[in-house]
Formats: structure tokens, sequence, C-alpha cells
């Protein structure tokens, strides 16, 4: 009996439990048991899990050093002002997962989970870009469970562009860039053009600039990373042909006027890129120091506070109050927190090798056009940083030492706090 219960064993620590989480969680914020989101329900099971198991926990202090921040700072302000019990327990569920992946993702591993889902995904979305580009059919999410959201139900729609199992094309673009990413490391061009092609395919601009700017860095340092100046070459000639194939699509021109319409005249890109910086320049100076002490930029925008109208804005705009990372930052915890998130980015990028860093690239960039700040997104941009990173110092450890080799936790049970350098 006991050999058989150590083989079962052995078998479910063989499994990559940890890369499946990491490649599903972020599609899966769609859906919801309970109160919480089902990502978020894996992680705080994971986590609990994972503390109990290995009695240890890894914290990189960038990291940690904004969290600490927002939390103090959110339990003053909650003396004068209202703050989401239900959001905060995902914040911490979010930080305790990064504590328990820190040094146990395996890239490899990874990527070839990533691969799969990303194959199915992209099939889904190419069905789909038949259905939109040649028959001219509106399409929507295709669910893989029945139980979205209340939120993603109200942003499920069918619309022209293709965005296969996630609410909009700008989620899917998202998701599948590690993959991108991943692909160009291992110098696998054709594969990264099939992923490429499904993020034109989407026509989301984020995601469109975000891949140019990929192949782009990767052609750029193509003579450390790919070694031979013959595969630098084959990518920029690609990335040009690929250009011009791209910009004789009609899918292009949609793409161009999204991009450059942001004016108030276009209320949603006006809200998520300059909305936020527009506030911030208008609060007052303790306000621009620590925030505004309102639940969130809608209440502030709703209180009375200020005219909306001077931002040709009203209150019946299902978005009002969406802005954009940068923008929510600094409204809500003010350029003390913003300098903490800048920093986490700064960080991230030195302990990240030359031939990586075009993720941490764009994620930053990312803070100008998306909303990011410890949602889903922020949840699948730090994990991934985390996996493609090399992150040897800044790592406060607390918890059981154990022998990296043979992972034996009962060789040492002392309970120790490490700072390492």
């Amino acid at each position: 009996m006991d050999n058989y219960i150590r083989i079962r064993r052995v078998k479910v620590d063989n499994i990559p439990i940890l890369e499946i989480i990491i490649v599903l969680m972020y599609l899966l914020s769609a859906y919801k048991v309970g109160p919480l989101n089902l990502s978020t329900l894996i992680l705080l099971v994971y986590s609990t899990v994972f503390i109990i198991r290995r009695r240890r926990v890894t914290m990189y202090v960038p990291v940690l050093l904004l969290f600490s921040y927002m939390l103090v700072h959110d339990i003053i302000k909650s003396f004068i002002a209202n703050v989401n019990i239900f959001n905060w327990t995902e914040k911490i569920i979010f930080f305790v997962f990064f504590a328990t992946i820190i040094g146990n993702i395996n890239i490899e591993k990874l990527y070839k989970i990533w691969k799969i889902v990303g194959i199915i995904a992209m099939l889904g979305l190419f069905v789909q870009a038949v259905q939109v580009y040649l028959l001219g059919q509106s399409v929507g999410m295709i669910k893989i469970l029945p139980f979205a959201s209340e939120e993603a139900m109200n942003t499920i729609v069918e619309y022209m562009r293709p965005h296969s199992f996630f609410l909009e094309p700008a989620a899917y673009a998202t998701w599948i860039l590690p993959l991108l990413i991943m692909t160009l490391q291992k110098k696998k061009t054709v594969f990264a053009i099939v992923i490429t092609l499904s993020i034109l395919l989407s026509s989301s601009v984020s995601g469109i600039l975000a891949a140019g700017i990929i192949w782009v860095y990767y052609s750029a340092v193509g003579f450390s990373v790919y070694e031979t100046r013959r595969n630098a070459l084959i990518m920029i000639s690609l990335l040009i042909v690929g250009g011009i194939a791209f910009a004789s699509m009609s899918v292009f021109s949609t793409s161009l006027d999204k991009l450059s319409n942001t004016t108030t005249d276009d209320k949603s890109t006006s809200s998520r890129t300059t909305l936020g910086l527009e506030l911030y320049r208008d609060i007052g100076p303790v306000e621009k120091l620590v925030g505004i002490p309102f639940e969130n930029v809608e209440d502030y925008m709703k209180s009375g506070a200020i005219d909306i109208k001077k931002y040709n804005m009203t209150y019946k705009l299902s978005y009002l109050g969406f802005v954009n990372s940068i923008g929510l930052s600094l409204n809500m915890y003010g350029i003390i927190g913003t300098l903490l998130y800048i920093a986490m980015f700064y960080k991230f990028y030195r302990a990240t090798s030359k031939g990586k860093r075009a993720y941490i690239i764009i994620c930053f960039i990312s803070l100008f056009s998306q909303s990011a700040f410890w949602n889903s997104l922020f949840l699948l941009q730090v994990s991934f940083m985390i996996a493609n990173s090399d992150i040897k110092e800044d790592l406060l450890i607390i918890g059981r030492r154990e022998t990296i080799e043979n992972n034996n936790m009962n060789e040492n049970k002392e309970l120790v706090i490490d700072n390492v350098k």
C-alpha cells in the first residue's frame, strides 16, 4: 500500500501544474465560481497547497515594496473613504501566488503547454477570421465553460473582429504575446510568423504594436540571440514583407483609425490613453503625491468633485472611470506609488538577460495603453516576467531552508528569513 501511494504521488508531482495554471489563468478570469473568478480560486488553492507542503515563500522585493505601500495606503484611506475588500482579497491572493512561483517555473514545460493551448486558440481565431473577413459574419467569444462572470457576460458581444476564446481581440493578443516571445527565443521563426498572423487578424492595435516591437527587438539583437547574420537578416526581411502585406489589408485601415483617433471624439480610445493623465493633471498637490480619497476613479468622477463634461464624458458611459495603468496608478496611489510601480519594471529589466527583455519593454509601454494595474492582466505579465527572468537578487525568502538538488524538506526544519543579495 505504501509503495502504491508513493508511485501515485510521483505521478502527480510530475504534472506541470504550475505551468498549466500560468497559461490558463488569464483565459479563465472570464469565468466565476461564487464571489471569485475561477482563475483566482485556482490560485488560492494552489498557493495554499504549496505553502502547506513546502512551508516556504520567496518574495521579489520590488513587488513586495509596491504591494506593501498599496496595503498601508489603503488601510489609512479606509478611515476616510470606502475600500473594496473583495478587490483586496484578490490582490493578496495574487501577491501570495507570486511568492510561490519564483524559482519554481520550468520554462521548457511552460513553452510546451503554451504552444499546445496557443495552437488551439489560434485555430479558433482562424475559424472566426474566415467568418468575419470572408463570410461577413459577426462573432462572439467561444465559451469553454457555462458559467461566465456577470462582468464577462456584459462584455460578450458579437462584432466584426475575431478573438477566439477571449473576451475581446486585445485579450487574445495580450495572452499570445509570451508564446511569441518564447518562440523567437527558440529560433522557431515559422511558428512565430503564424502567431504574428493571428495577432494581425485579431486587429488589436495594442497587440499589433507589441508584436511589431518584439520582431524589431529580436531583429536588432539578432547577432547575439540568433548568433548568425543570416538569421537576423531573414527576420528583418520577413518583418518588412509582413508589414507591407498587412498594410494592404482592410483590417489595417481599421486598426490605423483606432490608433490615430485618440481625441475625445472617440471616448473609449481617449479613456484608455489620455483620461487618466488629464485627471491627474487637475487634482490637487496632496492628491498628486498620495492619490485621490476615493475607492476608484469612477466614484471620483461621479462624486461631483469634478465637472466630467470637461473631459467630454457623461454619467451614462459604461466605461466611465476606465483609464490606463499609469493613469490608474497616479490617481489612486499618487506619484509615490507610481514610482514604485515603474521601479518594479526597471528591476525586472535589470534582472533579465538582453535576449529576453522584449517582454519587459512591451509591458512597460502597455502602461500607457492598457489597464493592467493589479488585475488579471497584471497577474499574467508579472508571472511571465518572473518565468522569463534570471532573478538572483532582491529576494526575501521566508520559511524552511531546502536543498535545491533534492528538494528534501525534512533535512532542515528551522524557520528562517533570508535576504538574498
